[in-house]
């Protein structure tokens, strides 16, 4: 799983672009490591294991650092459980015309997902969560149009 998100972020992510990573544990972290590494232009709205991210507080980052282009969150973080709110964090996203990054590891095929309605410009998800299919296998969805751009 972690590789499929590995590659759309070092695919998608240009150089001019600034990722603002939704952070709410293991997941969510091991993204800004892999931005880190990579090098990427990225910001962190961070918020502690048991609470999900409020679309208020990512609307104001968005406004303090206008350069912010994408957004990236878990759906669900495995470690904890907790399931974030991917409508409320959507309807900013659109708003505000951001690309929309969506770690579904855990989640795909275990919770509807619509991912058109949305937004969601790519969504990562691995074949041995809720799919049970063969481990080692990730995927993503990807908005035709904007998989283009890049």
């Amino acid at each position: 799983g972690s590789f499929g998100i590995e590659s759309v972020l070092s695919s998608v992510i240009r150089p001019e672009d600034t990722l603002l990573i939704c952070s709410n544990g293991a997941y969510g972290q091991r993204m800004v490591a892999m931005c880190k590494c990579l090098q990427l232009n990225y910001a962190v709205y961070e918020v502690p294991e048991h609470q999900i991210p409020q679309a208020h507080m990512i609307t104001q980052l968005i406004e303090e650092n206008p350069s912010i282009s994408a957004l990236a969150m878990v759906h669900s973080e495995t470690t904890s459980g907790i399931l974030n709110d991917l409508e409320e964090i959507a309807a900013v996203t659109q708003e505000r015309d951001l690309l929309f990054i969506v770690d579904a590891m855990s989640s795909f095929g275990g919770i509807p997902i619509h991912v058109a309605e949305l937004g969601i410009d790519f969504l990562i998800s691995s074949s041995n969560k809720c799919i049970q299919g063969v481990p080692g296998f990730s995927f993503v969805l990807a908005n035709k149009v904007e998989l283009e751009k890049r």
